[in-house]
């Protein structure tokens, strides 16, 4: 499709919830008609704009989309289709097959990412990281995997979405009661020292572009996310290393066109790997890399998707010209609560410094302890010049916000 087609207004089947791709599509003047399970609806979608919006049951299958989007493609044809969730992407390949329109990634390359057994497989196999790893098939498994590495190690899903159920286990105890609630199989990897990062990179025509690199600050348990920050603050050297082993890594798991977002440990040995993903980061990470290089991830992602190509817009070489932070509030209480009020938010609205201010959990909702980035309370993001002033002034910042809870009365039993 040339750069002249993608310039008309196109029909787009948009799948999915990445809402803030949904507004640049609009705002390009795209007709667009949304497929989204029925959970992740929300009222405002009515009120948005879409030509059609049609919700799915949440154990929709992949030919159920197909089944919609064929029908409606014989009424008034789609000139594309779109999503920006990695969950949505076997589904969208496989009407975009149905309906000869392109699609950015292939089949082959969504399962080895979406496998996390696959991809550590495909990357062991090509001697790019070799971080100890077994698929849990039962118990015996598990313990000669402990027998072999020691305490701690990592627990998780083979195919999962972020931090969803990544558990590290620090002792037998804990590996105990863990198993009481998993179910085979899962996998085990050993566990990696060192700080965490995520690369950004958009690739074309199989030439990956890395755009920035992302210092995540998690929660050392739950593994949730409560914050990033671009750019990281690493040597030359470390740069040049996690370039490196990134580009390496995106080669060979297939990726060609399209975003991703690939996320690492800097050991004392290197960079070694954690998982990637063929999408762009979640949290905002695409605002941050906008805040602080200019590159708008965003946008070059959906002009992709569209059919256009976009390597001519990226520099050469990409040079920070301020430091940009996203901090999230989350609870640190077990059980559950009820948000009573949010207090101090005119503070954060009014603040300059606050590009982006969000509150997750509002009046009347239940909220748990931090056992995934569904239960954070609020976000806001914040630049500075350089440095990792732009974290410490988003964290301080959120920190202020004031929650008043009541507690939620736990069933008895009778």
């Amino acid at each position: 499709m040339s750069k002249d087609n993608v310039s008309k207004k196109m029909r787009v089947l948009l799948l999915g919830t990445v809402r803030p791709a949904h507004k640049v599509l609009k705002a390009m003047g795209h007709d667009i008609v949304l497929f989204i399970k029925l959970s992740a609806a929300l009222e405002a979608d009515v009120k948005f704009g879409y030509q059609g919006v049609f919700c799915f049951a949440d154990n929709a299958t992949e030919d159920d989309f197909l089944e919609h989007a064929v029908l409606l493609h014989q009424h008034t044809p789609f000139d594309a289709v779109c999503t920006y969730n990695d969950d949505l992407q076997l589904h969208a390949l496989k009407i975009s097959q149905a309906l000869a329109l392109p699609f950015p990634v292939s089949e082959q390359t969504i399962k080895q990412v979406h496998n996390k057994h696959l991809t550590r497989a495909l990357l062991a196999e090509h001697n790019i990281d070799k971080t100890a790893y077994h698929v849990a098939e039962g118990l015996s498994t598990v313990e000669d995997f402990v027998a072999t590495h020691g305490f701690p190690v990592i627990i998780k899903p083979l195919a999962a979405t972020g931090s969803l159920d990544v558990k590290k286990i620090y002792d037998q105890q804990a590996l105990d009661c863990a198993l009481e609630h998993l179910t085979y199989p899962f996998l085990l990897e050993e566990f990696l020292v060192g700080e965490e990062f995520s690369v950004e990179a958009i690739s074309e025509d199989g030439l990956p572009y890395i755009v920035a690199v992302t210092k995540k600050y998690k929660h050392p348990d739950s593994f949730v996310e409560l914050g990033h920050m671009v750019p990281a603050p690493i040597s030359e050297t470390q740069q040049a290393q996690i370039h490196q082993f990134v580009s390496k890594i995106i080669e060979v798991v297939g990726i060609q066109n399209g975003p991703s977002h690939t996320e690492i440990i800097l050991t004392e040995q290197g960079p070694r790997f954690i998982e990637t993903h063929t999408r762009l980061g979640g949290d905002r990470i695409f605002e941050l890399v906008k805040q602080a290089t200019e590159i708008d991830l965003l946008t070059l992602t959906i002009q992709q998707s569209l059919g256009q190509k976009i390597a001519s817009q990226l520099p050469a070489s990409v040079t920070p010209v301020r430091s940009a932070a996203i901090a999230f509030l989350a609870p640190s209480f077990t059980g559950q609560f009820k948000v009573e009020k949010v207090e101090n938010t005119a503070s954060l609205k009014n603040d300059d410094a606050v590009t982006h201010f969000v509150i997750m959990k509002t009046e009347g909702d239940i909220v748990s302890h931090l056992s995934s980035s569904f239960e954070r309370s609020a976000f806001c993001i914040v630049t500075a010049k350089q440095g990792e002033d732009a974290y410490v002034k988003a964290k301080d910042t959120i920190n202020s916000l004031k929650y008043l809870y009541s507690a939620v009365p736990q069933p008895t039993d009778t």
